[in-house]
């Protein structure tokens, strides 16, 4: 039986394990490692990356990892646990419950090949607990060539007006993507102290790039800095410069004047709506739990005839 409350803070009451939950727990699934998702437990189950990033981001934290690798079983209170690829950022995972019914809870996923993630794997099942996040039809991001060859154009653009490009992203997962997507794309990278942090893991974990430049060194040609009100402060008395912020939220038309930049461009680590479509018909599953903001998702999963039910969350 799944439980949760307004948060959510979601937990599988059978064998009273959280799923991502923020509340403290006895034990507690950690799909991945972005703040909105950790939480300070007695135990965490959570992949070797994810706990890498996880000892950073919640210093202090006590939890006793059980750490799993990719496909690797563990039992818990006679459940077979594993967890498989998310395709979200490095080290993401989805988590398989299989005791009389198997049960799958997705945490973010992202259904196209990044050049820094695992590959999402998907598993049929019988319940599906999932994250839509973008769980609305008018959320339906280019192609990933097409993404590419807009921020070409809009770094080789700004360039050509002497101005500096600033891409915003995330800190951990979209500004490693971003830094390997730029490089691929022919230009040099300069960063900041914590997205080099994160990079080093990443590398750690096999995941190529060239060399980036800190912020005290010459700058390359374009900056990757974390979307924060720290650093739009930083880049504010840089005279020349075109804001760039990488978000599936750019889909939105006025975004980048609520996120303050000169563009926001739809590059997601999260489904849009029609692969969040994709995941549920490869699943197959007999009834599916949704968490979004938007109900749009779950109603036409019943359109569809099949059974879902949707858990509010604000984000």
């Amino acid at each position: 039986m799944l439980t949760f409350d307004e948060k959510p803070n979601l937990v599988l009451a059978g064998i009273n394990l959280g799923l991502d939950s923020r509340k403290p727990r006895e034990i507690s699934f950690i799909s991945h490692a972005h703040t909105d998702h950790l939480g300070d437990h007695k135990q965490i189950i959570i992949s070797k990356p994810t706990y890498d990033f996880y000892q950073i981001r919640m210093k202090g934290a006590k939890a006793a990892p059980i750490i799993l690798d990719y496909y690797k079983p563990w039992h818990l209170n006679n459940y077979r646990l594993s967890i498989f690829p998310a395709g979200h950022i490095l080290g993401s995972a989805q988590i398989v419950i299989e005791g009389e019914e198997t049960i799958v809870y997705t945490g973010d996923i992202k259904m196209r090949r990044g050049l820094t993630s695992e590959p999402i794997e998907i598993v049929h099942c019988d319940i599906l607990i999932m994250e839509a996040t973008f769980g609305h039809p008018r959320y339906r991001f280019p192609s990933q060539s097409e993404l590419y060859s807009m921020l070409k154009t809009e770094i080789e653009n700004t360039l050509a007006e002497s101005k500096i490009p600033i891409v915003f992203g995330y800190s951990l997962g979209k500004a490693q993507e971003a830094i390997a997507v730029l490089q691929a794309l022919g230009f040099k990278v300069t960063t900041e102290d914590k997205i080099n942090k994160y990079l080093e893991i990443y590398q750690k974990y096999g995941v190529a790039f060239k060399p980036v430049t800190n912020l005290d060194q010459e700058w390359g040609d374009v900056l990757v800095l974390p979307m924060s009100d720290k650093w739009r402060n930083f880049v504010a008395p840089i005279p020349k410069k075109r804001t760039i912020f990488l978000s599936g939220w750019g889909v939105d038309p006025n975004a980048k004047y609520q996120f303050q930049v000169d563009n926001v461009l739809p590059f997601s680590d999260h489904c849009d709506f029609n692969e969040l479509l994709q995941y549920v018909e490869i699943a197959n599953p007999k009834k599916v739990y949704v968490l979004s903001k938007f109900p749009e998702f779950c109603n036409r999963l019943k359109q569809k005839g099949i059974p879902a039910q949707l858990i509010p969350r604000n984000s």
